[in-house]
């Protein structure tokens, strides 16, 4: 039981009637008291005892009679002590008894001394009556009952919930450890979470629930068994593809529980394997930069990886990266390039089994954008493949990209010579391309003229006007590089002569119409003034054969004769001419 002070002594005097000495005195003392009981286990004949202090003053032996109320509730337990020829101590301390039929939780209950007297009268004399008393609250508190549902808890990990079932009465709480440093969140609760150093051993968890001054403890045992702890890393590097090794690192557990069953990822692939070191590593065939990703560990208790060390380690690719640009083509024998830029720690070099890379004319094959020339090869036009190689500096590591450009040569183009013409036709007379893939194609860019067939150098073109000369335009493709000339031809109408001189002296022995040997299917009659037949021919002038003044191998006699010249395209002409040979 415990108790403390409530208030102070009260003070009685008692005068003595007849008597010339200071009068008796007596002090009670009033006091709270605290009392700790299961409450479920009591019955009527279980009895508490009040403890309470008398003090006396005046002569010895002291007399007198306690009495226990309680006035709240006008209950009487009538009169339960008497004390009798006191005479070792002026103090006295006793107890009466209360029945638990009489006990609430708190209860104000009155001690009362109702009659007193000490060794100034005779033991014969009455007891003088007083009303001396003293409050006495007395507290009786119900005694928790917590308990756990499992008395035993096995966890992985470094840290467990722990329930406890607080009993019906009392509502303060706390844990502690036996013989250890308490480590509760929170401490004051039913509830807690409990964080220590993994062992093989239990902990003794020690539950305290408090009902203001009366507490009951009860035990719980736990076992942290821990976690296994890694991480993951490596320095490995690959040039695009290649074996990389990643280690697994297991220093870090407190308390190693091997084997373990690890699981981790390479890229996407899944790998499980059992490892019993603190340090171990893997090798794997990788392709690019790849993942290695730490999914689990489960050691032997099947306690695994908490989730915050799921970690990666990436294998770098340091294959650099190659970009020789694009297919390209150009007119001439000189073409930029433009490959991507080395990167740091990288250089870049072009090679070709033709041609030069030159810059401002030296040697630019280390440069990204150089100028590709053939102009001192043999073969200086053509497709030609030119790489382009990136490598890592002081490491055996190096990509390469390819591009094809194509030179094309200018082709030489000659269109004929201008021409007059007198028919309506001519057969053009432009070089035939020479290259192999040049083509030509003609066009006509002003006057009139239609061509049978456009595209090839001899065309035959008609259509012309008479006295407007016509351009045509001769143009040769070879790739891209584009040459052209111009040819003019003039139609001029056909010149009728009006006289020629057979006398065989070379100049003008023979009958010429200009243009005749133009005119498809002409024909050309002669008569003489007496209307007759004297020379006739198909097709005149088309072989180089004129009339010579002659009729059936004889000599015609000068004079005037009359022909008449007709042909495809023109309208018959009747003419005239005279013949004089001297």
């Amino acid at each position: 039981m415990k108790s403390v002070v409530y208030s102070i002594i009260l003070l009685f005097l008692f005068p003595k009637f007849g008597l010339s000495q200071e009068p008796p005195t007596v002090e009670l003392e009033s006091y709270e008291a605290f009392h700790c009981l299961d409450l479920e286990i009591l019955d009527d004949t279980y009895n508490f005892f009040i403890d309470y202090k008398v003090t006396f003053h005046g002569i010895p032996p002291y007399d007198a009679k306690i009495e226990l109320t309680d006035p709240e509730n006008n209950i009487s337990f009538g009169r339960r002590h008497e004390i009798k020829n006191l005479t070792s101590s002026s103090i006295f301390i006793g107890s009466l008894p209360f029945p638990s039929a009489h006990a609430p939780n708190t209860r104000k209950l009155e001690l009362r001394v109702v009659e007193f007297k000490d060794g100034s009268v005779q033991q014969s004399d009455p007891f003088l009556t007083t009303g001396i008393s003293g409050v006495i609250i007395y507290n009786i508190y119900e005694i928790p009952k917590p308990e756990f549902a499992d008395i035993e808890i096995t966890r992985c990990g470094e840290s467990v919930e722990i329930s406890a079932i607080p009993g019906e009465f009392g509502d303060t709480f706390s844990w502690s450890v036996e013989n250890g440093t308490d480590n509760f969140s929170p401490d004051n609760e039913p509830v807690t979470t409990f964080t220590a150093v993994p062992s093989d051993d239990f902990y003794k968890i020690i539950f305290t629930q408090t009902n203001v001054e009366c507490s009951t403890d009860t035990s719980i045992y736990v076992k942290l068994l821990g976690s296994p702890k890694a991480q993951i890393s490596t320095d490995s590097e690959v040039c695009g593809s290649g074996e990389a090794t990643v280690l697994f690192d297991f220093s870090d557990t407190f308390v190693p529980h091997f084997p373990f069953i690890v699981k981790y990822k390479v890229g996407t692939i899944q790998e499980e394997t059992e490892m019993s070191s603190l340090f171990e590593t893997r090798t794997h065939y990788v392709k690019g930069e790849t993942v290695f990703a730490l999914d689990d560990v489960i050691d032997s208790n099947n306690c695994d990886l908490p989730e915050d060390m799921k970690g990666i380690a990436i294998v770098k690719n340091i294959k650099p990266i190659a970009d020789a640009g694009k297919d390209d083509e150009i007119c001439g024998n000189s073409i930029p390039l433009a490959a991507n830029p080395p990167g740091v720690g990288e250089s870049g070099k072009w090679s070709s089994n033709f041609g030069n890379f030159e810059k401002l004319g030296e040697d630019a094959s280390h440069f990204y954008n150089p100028n590709f020339v053939t102009k001192n090869e043999d073969n200086q036009y053509g497709t030609f493949k030119l790489v382009w190689t990136v490598s890592v500096n002081d490491k055996n590591c190096s990509n390469a990209d390819s591009i094809y450009v194509t030179l094309w040569e200018m082709p030489d183009v000659n269109a004929g010579n201008d021409t007059t013409i007198y028919g309506n036709e001519i057969v053009l007379f432009a070089e035939k391309p020479i290259l192999p893939k040049a083509t030509g194609a003609w066009k006509v860019i002003a006057g009139n003229c239609i061509l049978d067939d456009y595209k090839i150098h001899n065309a035959r073109a008609v259509g012309f006007t008479v006295n407007n000369p016509a351009k045509l335009e001769w143009t040769v493709t070879n790739g891209l590089c584009v040459n052209s000339d111009i040819v003019t031809v003039t139609r001029l109408p056909i010149r009728y002569l009006t006289a020629f001189s057979p006398n065989n002296d070379g100049k003008n022995d023979v009958f010429k119409i200009l243009g005749a040997e133009e005119i498809n299917n002409n024909t050309l009659i002669i008569f003489d003034k007496n209307g007759i037949v004297v020379f006739k021919k198909n097709n005149y002038g088309k072989d180089g054969i004129y009339w010579d003044g002659t009729s059936n191998g004889k000599q015609v006699p000068d004079g005037i004769y009359h022909y008449i010249f007709s042909g495809d395209g023109i309208k018959p002409e009747k003419k005239f001419l005279v013949i004089k040979r001297n």
